[in-house]
């Protein structure tokens, strides 16, 4: 597995990297440590065609002005807390409402997505040649970059020194695997994701009306005018929201007020790694599986992209807790205490038809 590291820019003196990670089949990505942001996804057509299937930028001061969270490290909540408050052990949380004054979201002004990473070569079994990480340094097995961030007690209002640990890797089964770990000394929500935009027609290529999706997730999570959950699960069955079979995204988009934004949710849950989402492309032949070991996924369809990129030129599939579960005690337990890990994985696996 080859890693090359190359100077991306610089943020108040401090340079900046970004990371591409290539396989054998010639699928590349590359991460850069500021934000922990995916820049560059690049897989082969079924033409044999290199297209790259994620939205980015070329440099780094168009990610530093960013609002749309291009391929970013999202921290420490995913989604929307309403209102910008929780309680936990008696106690009152307030954060920045970010999102139109209403609703905290993404992990608040200063995000996981603003920050800068340490990044050094990805653990590997016992007993392996651990490398470096150089110009163009060769990397044995399932060679990845390791990004670590202490978030420091009372960082955009959250409780809890918080050490945070995040894995990409690549392998040669076209396998992009990310793995989150964290630790904290006080109780705190946690919720990671990535949010990466897929195009996998290839990025400027056409909008995501004729992707084919499906999702293994009978439920949804209803949500308000302001797109949090109200707290009431639906199923999909025989709406626009059903995606158990596998359809375009085109036809249904029109039939759901503002588009797809809607937290999905995976049943059975296990907390294994389980297939939750696979996505074609007809222009390319490129699919793409998601396997995670989350409750739940994101489905948004790029409904807010303006500027570089327009509306419906990507979707996102983030897969994480419930949005507002902090608010919510009959959803899944996002309350990372200490003495805890806080662990998951996502995978997305790549082929060409």
């Amino acid at each position: 597995m080859n890693i090359e590291k190359r100077i991306f820019g610089e943020i108040k003196g401090v340079k900046v990297y970004k990371y591409t990670l290539l396989n054998s089949n010639g699928i590349s990505v590359s991460i850069t440590n500021y934000g922990g942001i995916v820049t560059d996804l690049i897989v082969p057509d079924s033409g044999g065609n290199r297209r790259n299937i994620v939205l980015g930028f070329v440099n780094l001061s168009s990610y530093e002005e960013d609002r749309e969270y291009l391929g970013a490290l999202i921290g420490r909540f995913a989604n929307r807390i309403k209102g910008g408050i929780f309680t936990l052990d008696g106690k009152d949380y307030r954060l920045a409402c970010n999102e139109n004054g209403k609703n905290h979201i993404h992990g608040g002004i200063k995000g996981f997505n603003r920050v800068l990473w340490e990044a050094e070569p990805a653990e590997r079994p016992s007993g392996s040649d651990q490398g470096k990480i150089t110009g163009s340094a060769k990397m044995p097995g399932n060679g990845g970059v390791s990004l670590k961030y202490l978030s420091k007690d009372g960082e955009e209002g959250y409780p809890g020194n918080l050490s945070v640990k995040v894995v990409y890797s690549l392998n040669d089964d076209n396998e992009f695997k990310i793995e989150y770990t964290a630790e904290t000394d006080k109780p705190t929500p946690v919720n990671l994701t990535n949010h990466t935009y897929w195009n996998l027609s290839g990025r400027g290529s056409e909008k995501i009306y004729n992707h084919t999706v499906k999702l293994n997730c009978p439920q949804y999570l209803e949500i308000d005018e302001d797109l949090v959950p109200t707290g009431r699960i639906r199923p999909v069955e025989n709406t626009p929201m059903d995606f158990m079979r596998s359809r375009r995204i085109g036809d249904g988009i029109n039939k759901v007020v503002g588009g797809y934004d809607h937290c999905y949710i995976l049943k059975p849950y296990t907390g294994k790694l389980t297939e939750i989402a696979e996505v074609q492309s007809p222009l390319s032949g490129v699919s793409m599986q998601v396997f995670t070991t989350m409750p739940g996924v994101q489905f948004y369809s790029g409904n807010f992209l303006h500027g570089a990129f327009d509306k419906h030129d990507a979707f996102c599939l983030e897969t994480q807790f419930y949005p507002d579960c902090p608010n919510r005690p009959e959803f899944p337990d996002c309350i990372l205490k200490p003495g805890q890990v806080y662990s998951h994985a996502t995978i997305y696996r790549f082929q060409a038809k």
